[in-house]
């Protein structure tokens, strides 16, 4: 059996809480196997050759090998296919979510990575994703951090932490509602996931 069938058949009886985060990272990890894009440049020779001939009948000829500059690497940002951005959608409506909004691009930052934005809906509670695409993994590990904060800021308690996950409670009308942030350090391109009560 798939290992990925098999580790959600184990979490179907979880909390909301706890079982979120996987269903995303299940969601991830399938839509990262559709790769990744990216432009590369490799510099091309010019030759140049120059042919003296003399009235001997004496043929010389040079050649000039000139590299062109080699182009220096530079971030495109990182971003998410439709198709990675339905997989997820097609996994929580699976799951008994319903879309509210789909995920679209909210907003692209200084290094060009994209964030996209969704909402959705289950048991009566609403909830805000973002998928933030990083460009690499050092940039995952601080929108990590960063969306942890914004998530306390909002008044979600930590109740679950490791090195990439960080799951939160709040309160929404006495009950308690979880929310949480995934770091996808593996994912091509590397994503962090944050989900909070609308």
């Amino acid at each position: 059996m798939n290992p990925i069938v098999r580790m959600m058949k184990s979490y179907i009886k979880m909390p909301l809480k706890k079982a979120l985060p996987l269903l995303f990272i299940s969601a991830l990890v399938l839509c990262a196997t559709t790769g990744c894009t990216s432009n590369t440049a490799s510099p091309t020779p010019t030759a140049q050759a120059t042919v003296v001939a003399t009235a001997t009948a004496k043929v010389t000829a040079t050649a000039k090998v000139t590299p062109t500059a080699t182009p220096k690497a530079t971030s495109n940002g990182a971003s998410l296919t439709q198709s990675q951005l339905t997989a997820i959608e097609g996994l929580q409506v699976k799951n008994g979510f319903t879309i509210l909004t789909h995920f679209k691009e909210s907003s692209t930052n200084k290094d060009g990575d994209k964030s996209y934005e969704a909402t959705m809906s289950k048991n009566g509670y609403t909830y805000d994703y973002t998928l933030d695409a990083c460009h690499d993994t050092a940039k995952a590990d601080s929108t990590f951090t960063t969306r942890i904060a914004a998530a306390k800021l909002l008044g979600a308690i930590g109740d679950y932490d490791d090195a990439y996950t960080w799951l939160g409670v709040m309160t929404y009308k006495g009950q308690p509602v979880g929310v949480g942030v995934q770091e996808m350090r593996d994912a091509n391109p590397p994503v962090v996931i944050s989900y909070v009560l609308a």
